[in-house]
């Protein structure tokens, strides 16, 4: 077992997705007790991004709304103030 200085902080680059058992042991001069907390690695998190054909102009005026996101999300919600949410990756709006 790797024994590090004493710090409240410690991070650990992990090689790829999986379950990994960390395991904290804190002591005293009363006691010591031992922690283990499961973490699971699933891959990247999405960036969302987006892009419009249209960013100013006068109503009324179609505008094509497109997604830019990385790390190849499945599912998408857009909202706009006065219009109805939507879940698709690409569309326009009247």
């Amino acid at each position: 077992m790797e024994t590090l200085p004493p710090m409240r902080i410690r991070m650990h680059m992990y090689p790829r997705n999986g379950q990994y058992p960390v395991t904290l042991i804190s002591y005293n001069d009363c006691d010591t007790v031992e922690t283990i907390l499961i973490v699971e690695i699933n891959g990247p998190i999405p960036n969302a991004e987006f892009s419009s054909d249209k960013r100013r102009f006068c109503a009324p005026q179609v505008v094509e709304f497109t997604d830019n996101s990385t790390e190849d999300p499945i599912a998408w919600e857009w909202t706009f103030p006065g219009g109805r949410p939507n879940d698709k990756q690409r569309f326009k709006i009247r």
